[in-house]
């Protein structure tokens, strides 16, 4: 899938994926449910791998 955005839209996109990621890094500190930090985990390195497609 290819996704054709123009800049602006990159850096919101770019913005709300840190913001989210943050949340990610939190919730993931706070849990102790080991299933559930895995899965946070593998969407957390999704987001880092789209932030750096977007850099």
């Amino acid at each position: 899938m290819v996704l054709e955005i123009n800049e602006k839209e990159r850096e919101i996109l770019r913005h709300a994926l840190e913001v989210y990621e943050e949340e990610l890094k939190n919730e993931r500190v706070r849990t102790d449910n080991r299933k559930w930090k895995t899965a946070l985990r593998d969407e957390q390195e999704v987001i880092d791998n789209i932030l750096k497609k977007a850099a």
